[in-house]
């Protein structure tokens, strides 16, 4: 028998990789293009952006973690789909995928996942809950996504730790003072600034802008120049939960924040006094939820982004122009503030200094 032609097995685990059923399979073909990869062919590789979604009808696509030496993370057969949530935010993914054997897919293109997750409900579902569960596993399994290397009790390498985590980003964090992190430094021909960021491809930078990271890290999304219906400021749960509903009843959602959604809450181990979820769940549970959502009826978002200053409409027809820090000129009709609490902060003469560096 061809050993190029066996099928290695899957995981048997029903929530993170579900089969889909011969109905939901028999629906996403008129949005799917039939495609065919042979064994060892490339289907589609870590960093790669806007991922189209793929559906084994036969053969199989292995996904490899290349940030742990090409790693096997699983294996997907006939009826299962390949993506996480990067699949849903459009993020440049962390894994690659690799035929295996003769190979018979469905592809259908990532401008037409709205429509599957609100034309199609169960397959819908089935995807979104699948999503969040592989991305949770994929997370626990170490080494992932970025490396970040840079002190422990340092402000500017908290605030990258940060907004990675915030922004749904995988990354491994090394500590410079130990063993992994002086090798990677060294390696890396010991750079005198933190923290440094190394990506799959090998580019690095060193203690960059935020902004600079969201872009090389794919989470920068321009800001419209066209005109919105709601600008919400914050993205909090407020913020999000008031994008959801938004968005739902079909009005132009932008959401804005200065480093991405989640706000305090998003920090949380566990939150039990939201409604909804009685035995309650982790700030980034509801973070990810919440944005999944939000995509799901066509809110869009951008961080990191500050509002300079709002100029309000002038009559009821205009709109409101919210001055944005990337240069752009966001205009709505209606701008939400849900900008949450402002801490106070320690009134010691150099406190500032030691702000996410031991001071917090």
């Amino acid at each position: 028998m061809d050993s190029t032609n066996l099928v290695p097995d899957t995981s048997s685990d029903p929530i993170a990789f579900p089969r889909l059923t011969p109905e939901d399979l028999a629906l996403l073909k008129p949005l799917a293009t039939p495609c065919t990869y042979e064994d060892g062919q490339t289907v589609f590789r870590a960093g790669s952006a806007d991922l189209d979604l793929f559906v084994v009808e036969s053969g199989a696509i292995e996904i490899l973690n290349p940030s742990n030496e090409n790693r096997h993370v699983v294996t997907h057969g006939p009826g299962q789909f390949a993506g996480d949530i990067d699949l849903l935010t459009r993020r440049p993914v962390i894994v690659s995928g690799i035929a295996r054997g003769h190979t018979r897919l469905l592809r259908v293109p990532g401008g037409r996942l709205r429509e599957v997750l609100n034309k199609l409900p169960h397959l819908g579902e089935t995807m979104l809950i699948a999503a969040q569960e592989r991305r949770r596993l994929l997370t626990q399994t170490g080494v992932v996504g970025l490396k970040v290397v840079g002190p422990g009790k340092c402000r500017d390498t908290m605030l990258v730790r940060e907004f990675l985590f915030k922004n749904f980003v995988p990354f491994t964090w090394y500590d410079s003072a130990s063993k992994d992190g002086e090798k990677l430094l060294t390696g890396w021909g010991s750079p005198q600034r933190s923290p440094v960021i190394e990506f799959g491809d090998g580019r690095r930078l060193i203690n960059p802008e935020l902004r600079a990271l969201a872009r090389e890290a794919g989470v920068w999304r321009d800001c419209p120049t066209e005109p919105m219906d709601l600008a919400i400021i914050g993205a909090g749960p407020a913020g999000l939960a008031a994008a959801v509903y938004a968005a739902s009843e079909g009005v132009s959602t932008f959401v804005l924040d200065r480093l991405g959604p989640g706000g305090q809450a998003g920090s949380s181990s566990k939150i039990e006094n939201f409604i909804g979820f009685p035995s309650g769940l982790s700030g980034s549970e509801l973070a990810t939820r919440s944005v999944l959502q939000m995509l799901k009826f066509g809110a869009k978002m951008a961080a990191p982004v500050t509002v300079e200053r709002i100029e309000p409409k002038a009559t009821a027809d205009d709109f409101h122009v919210l001055h944005l820090d990337c240069g752009t000129l966001l205009r709505a009709r209606i701008a939400l503030v849900a900008a949450g609490i402002n801490w106070r902060k320690l009134d010691a003469e150099g406190g500032e200094r030691f702000e996410s560096a031991g001071v917090h």
